[in-house]
């Protein structure tokens, strides 16, 4: 395309239009004349796109793409192609992918209110969003104005948002409601990795998502009486790195809107990403900064939150090396799951993690705003079915100084948990989350509800506290145990 006509010949619209009817696999490139950034600003109705098509804003003179990994920060590329709409467009997005495979590579799309900059909208659809700027100016260093309302949208159809290569990286920085919203089962299989949320381009300031006050980072919103399942948010590989960063609602919200009986989203893992900080991982740009959920008064917003009564089996880090994620900073807490009342089933297993410096707690299971403290065997029900923490009795330095024999009790009868448990230990800094992981032992039925002792590795930072969490066998995770005060100062030595 050849121009920065909302239509005719040499269009962007045109040229959508030509490879709709096309067929075959075709690429819509840009040879706009000028240095740029070129700015299409779009009146009517949305690009309804079908594939096999890839629209390729690196095509465009001048565009570079991204070059850096997450481990070296945030994005360097500089794009040359933006889409926005008039002050009086009635397009609800900029492009509406209807059917097929559809990449869109290299665009900056921002501003769009009524809906969101891309909506996929068929149940077929396979959608791959790369190399993209969202919400912003196309540098990428300011939110556009007036904000966009979401970035993407997927009503139905399956999505990769970023990837494993540089130049796959997205930004979703600046919209009132969500930067991405997974609204249905269509959307099993989709995967999100690699990407920048709520930062600058630099991966340093930041440009929070949800400032209208309802929206989120990601928003698995399960709305149908189906179930959205196998989702990926991040990976174990550092190159699917995703951060989350100063969203004014929660980094990432799990909503189930319907009562499915085999959980409204299952098989979700959430791994290796950075929540709450910068891309560098060092400094704080804390979710909830708006204070939503319950309001400033109430549960702020956590890094992660879940709602509603049927989850199937949601994961948040994991035992393999890069599994864990960084979720630090945010001001309403790490990882929470608040219901009402009702039947809860479902599991949020929680494994491995980095949870540090959080204003409320590291993890949090509550029903009508109460969390429930350890019961006699465990016979309270709530989310996670309320597992009980370990106790910590004791923990005593080795001779050698290098290791820890740690006694702990789980006061959960056989009956009211599916053995073996799982004791996860954590250095802490305060006795309330778990800053470093150390590991795990089994806590088998012949042992329940008895003492049991394990040896660790003496943790990063010595006489901090130690803290723990219990797991069953089908995943329902516990808060954190209270760091027992007395090794605040240094362990008993054998």
């Amino acid at each position: 395309m050849t121009n920065t006509a909302n239509s005719g010949i040499g269009s962007l619209r045109q040229a959508v239009l030509d490879a709709n009817a096309a067929p075959g696999a075709d690429v819509v490139t840009f040879a706009i004349p000028g240095s740029g950034p070129h700015v299409i600003a779009l009146q009517t109705s949305a690009l309804d796109s079908v594939g096999p098509l890839m629209i390729d804003g690196l095509s465009q003179a001048g565009a570079i793409a991204n070059s850096q990994t997450p481990e070296q920060g945030g994005l360097n590329g500089l794009l040359k192609v933006m889409l926005v709409p008039t002050a009086s467009s009635s397009a609800p997005s900029a492009i509406r992918i209807a059917a097929g495979e559809v990449t869109l590579r290299g665009l900056v799309i921002s501003g769009f209110g009524n809906s969101a900059g891309v909506s996929v909208a068929g149940t077929s659809t396979v959608a791959s969003i790369e190399g993209c700027i969202f919400g912003t100016d196309a540098s990428g260093n300011a939110a556009y104005a007036p904000a966009g309302q979401r970035g993407l949208f997927v009503s139905q159809g399956r999505v990769r948002v970023g990837g494993q290569t540089p130049m796959q990286r997205n930004l979703f920085a600046g919209h009132s409601n969500d930067a991405i919203q997974l609204h249905t089962a269509s959307a099993s299989g989709s995967i999100v990795e690699g990407n920048l949320f709520g930062t600058s381009a630099n991966g340093i300031a930041a440009i929070g998502n949800g400032s209208g006050g309802g929206g989120y980072a990601l928003h698995v919103r399960a709305a149908s009486t189906a179930t959205l399942q196998d989702l990926r948010v991040g990976g174990t590989a550092t190159a699917s790195r995703n951060v989350f960063a100063a969203g004014f609602n929660s980094a990432i919200r799990i909503a189930c809107t319907f009562a499915v009986q085999a959980g409204c989203v299952d098989g979700l893992l959430i791994q290796g990403n950075y929540i709450g900080t910068d891309a560098n991982g060092v400094h704080a740009l804390p979710n909830g900064s708006g204070c939503p959920i319950g309001g400033c008064s109430g549960a702020a917003a956590s890094g992660i939150d879940v709602s509603g009564l049927t989850l199937g089996l949601v994961v948040v880090g994991g035992s393999a090396p890069g599994a864990g994620n960084l979720i630090a900073f945010n001001r309403g807490g790490g990882i929470g799951w608040d219901v009402t009342a009702g039947t809860v089933i479902g599991s949020l297993e929680i494994l491995g993690n980095s949870l540090a410096y959080n204003t409320g707690s590291g993890i949090r299971l509550r029903r009508a705003s109460t969390s429930m403290p350890n019961d006699p065997n465990d016979v309270d029900e709530g989310p996670n079915r309320f597992q009980n923490t370990p106790v910590i009795e004791s923990a005593v330095l080795s001779s050698s100084g290098t290791e820890l024999e740690i006694t702990y009790r789980i006061d959960t009868a056989v009956a009211n948990a599916d053995y073996p448990l799982r004791a996860d230990f954590y250095r802490s800094s305060d006795g309330e989350e778990g800053d470093d992981y150390l590991g795990s032992d089994e806590y088998p039925a012949a042992a329940a509800q008895t003492s049991r002792t394990v040896v660790m590795p003496l943790p990063p930072g010595g006489g901090l506290p130690l803290v723990a969490t219990a797991t069953d066998a089908q995943g329902h995770t516990s808060q954190f145990s209270l760091g027992d005060l007395i090794f605040r100062d240094d362990f008993e030595l054998e």
